[in-house]
């Protein structure tokens, strides 16, 4: 083995040594399963991060492997060796370690179809299709799942030539193709192509280079730090979590539902095969790194619901491909730190997650997340066209709900004094934030702003709903003529899932004209003013047929009565049965917001809409939308709001 000194910058004061390694990928299989025939072990430390990799990622790897092109390295820390073998802690190499583990339990998960031969498709479409509409396409796609349904590449998996042709061959009624000569013909020219794929997906003798260090431990996450420094898997966050492991000293967690996520998620990566370093389902563990404490924090939130209107309403997501980082994030930006800042400040600016002070903290910042929830609730509680489930939507992103949370959670609890409550400033300076941050809410959703930067826009959030800058009506007006004139552009010829931006502006146009009784008893639509079928007769190449100035929010009785009419075909129809009278009419223009002369140009004696009479109504009912906003939001208008053209 070549052993040199591993080199670093002199400020990381590492003296430890490094060595190269060659393994295969069955070495490495046997030692995360502690086969007995292997003289080493695997495991995987606390600080390292969930399982991330998606299907498609998972594949490509597999793939590289079967062409035998580099995948890099391991590196792997000595944590014991003695006469019974070495157990190795995997510093860095989570995701291509767990892909194999997977390949190796089930292999033909990771077939694909560039491994297909076309001349084989061309021979075996030549034998069946002389009566048979048997296709290369069908072909082709029977192989894939074929493959796909069978759990190995081994005769007992059923991996032969004659599964193969009875798979292909189904439903086809030819008895020569069933038991004659060419069936015969079908498994003699699969039989090298089955061969091949077992050939090629066999990776047991593949060799990966490992990097085995074992200088002192407390190097491990400046290495793991510096290794990983040009990927884009790891978040800030994790960063961090691998330097905590072994700078800073264990505390203590008392809230038990944190405790409990903590565990599941070293059970469930144990239930998938892996060793925790430290850990087994039989312990119990009783000193924890602040890695677990945001990790158990971040879980515990996502899954807590808060009751607003009589609603159990989220403000995050169940589940997020970065799941760990809440807690950290959300701690992170209500003790006042950048995320930037917190690995330099973290003891002392943490001190006060970690004293015994029954759990203080935690319900702060609960305090903080339901103030929050009651802010939003009118615009976030209700759930509009989604008629079999009770989920409410989420329409933010976690940045921008946690810089509202951070601005709450500050105004009420001192940061600098163990958070004791401002009793006297929090209610009046919470009155007036209210109505700047349901506003802002609204304006940063319609023009991307958290999408874009993230975190990095915190603090300028924070600054500004502190100094209560109100949005102006030049700014709300350019903003949503954006918005508006991009979407009058589309050519849509069907109807669309409506966006997020869409979804919540109506929220915030019907707030006060739907009741929280009508909003619980009654189930409301999403609907457009300009029935869909007629748009599409009259603009067979596309039109904005799902803009928001043609949508309204209308009870589902009356939605499903007017089925493809406008409003006042249907309520014509009805008076005229007796069914409906005129000052029903009046209700249901209130939710419409339109009066008859609007849609005078769509319906009666006229045939055709034209692209100008059409884009026309959406002009003027935009503009009407924009008033109605200014309205609920009390924004003053210099000028009266007009589209920019």
């Amino acid at each position: 083995m070549h052993k040199k000194k591993l080199k670093m910058d002199s400020k990381s004061n590492i003296k430890g040594y490094t060595e190269t390694k060659i393994l295969t990928v069955k070495d490495i299989i046997n030692a995360i399963n502690k086969e007995d025939n292997i003289a080493f072990e695997i495991v995987i430390p606390k600080f390292q991060r969930s399982l991330r990799w998606d299907k498609e990622r998972k594949k490509k790897l597999i793939t590289s492997i079967k062409n035998d092109f580099p995948i890099g390295s391991l590196l792997l820390y000595v944590y014991n060796a003695d006469k019974n073998g070495t157990t190795y802690g995997l510093i860095d190499g989570l995701q291509r370690v767990s892909t194999l583990k997977s390949h190796s339990e089930n292999p033909t998960e990771y077939f694909t179809d560039d491994e297909i031969d076309n001349q084989l498709i061309f021979d075996i479409v030549r034998i069946i299709n002389k009566e048979e509409e048997f296709t290369n396409d069908l072909c082709k796609n029977r192989i894939i799942s074929w493959v796909e349904e069978v759990k190995g590449f081994g005769n007992k998996d059923g991996f032969t030539p004659s599964k193969l042709i009875t798979h292909l061959t189904k439903g086809i009624k030819d008895i020569g193709i069933n038991r004659g000569n060419k069936r015969d013909d079908l498994e003699e020219i699969s039989a090298p192509f089955l061969d091949k794929v077992k050939e090629t997906s066999t990776i047991d003798n593949y060799q990966i280079p490992a990097i085995i260090y074992s200088g002192d431990s407390n190097n491990l996450p400046i290495i793991f730090e510096l290794l990983n420094k040009q990927g884009i898997l790891l978040s800030k966050y994790e960063m961090f979590a691998a330097t905590w492991t072994s700078i800073y000293e264990p505390i203590n967690i008392s809230n038990k539902d944190i405790i409990t996520e903590i565990t599941n998620k070293y059970n469930d990566m144990i239930n998938q095969g892996y060793e925790i370093e430290g850990y087994t389902q039989d312990s119990e563990i009783l000193d924890f790194t602040y890695f677990e404490y945001f990790l158990g924090l971040g879980k515990w939130l996502r899954k807590s619901n808060i009751n607003t209107n009589n609603k159990l309403t989220s403000l995050f997501l169940k589940t997020n491909p970065k799941e760990e980082s809440l807690g950290f994030n959300i701690s992170a930006v209500c003790l006042g730190l950048s995320i930037e800042q917190i690995n330099k400040k973290l003891p002392n600016t943490f001190q006060i997650i970690t004293k015994d002070n029954d759990k203080l903290f935690e319900k702060c910042l609960k305090l903080s997340i339901e103030t929050t929830a009651e802010i939003l609730s009118p615009y976030i509680s209700a759930k509009l066209n989604k008629h079999t489930s009770s989920k409410a939507r989420i329409h933010h992103t976690e940045a921008q709900v946690i810089a509202i949370i951070a601005t709450v959670f500050q105004i009420r609890f001192d940061i600098k004094n163990n958070l004791k409550e401002n009793i006297k400033s929090y209610k009046k300076e919470l009155k007036e934030i209210k109505p700047l941050i349901q506003a802002r809410y609204l304006y940063d959703i319609i023009r991307g702003y958290w999408s874009r930067k993230g975190y990095s826009l915190i603090s300028e959030y924070k600054n500004t709903i502190n100094k209560k800058r109100e949005i102006n009506s030049h700014e709300w007006g350019s903003v949503l003529d954006e918005w508006f004139y991009t979407t009058l552009e589309r050519k849509e010829k069907t109807r669309k899932s409506f966006s997020t931006a869409t979804y919540l502006f109506l929220k915030y146009i019907y707030v006060n004209r739907i009741t929280v009784f009508e909003e619980n008893s009654e189930t409301f639509h999403i609907e457009h003013i300009i029935p869909i079928e007629k748009l599409q007769k009259n603009f067979p190449d596309g039109i904005s047929m799902n803009n928001i100035a043609n949508l309204c929010l209308i009870p589902k009785p009356l939605n499903l009565g007017k089925s493809s009419k406008t409003l006042y075909e249907y309520a014509d129809k009805q008076i005229k049965a007796g069914k409906m009278n005129i000052d029903e009419i009046k209700e249901h223009e209130k939710l419409f917001m339109t009066e008859r002369k609007d849609l005078e140009f769509c319906y009666g004696n006229r045939k055709t809409i034209t692209e100008e009479t059409y884009e026309n109504f959406l002009l003027e009912r935009f503009t009407q939308l924009k008033l109605e906003l200014f309205t609920q939001l009390r924004i003053e208008k210099t000028n009266e709001p007009k589209l920019f053209y």
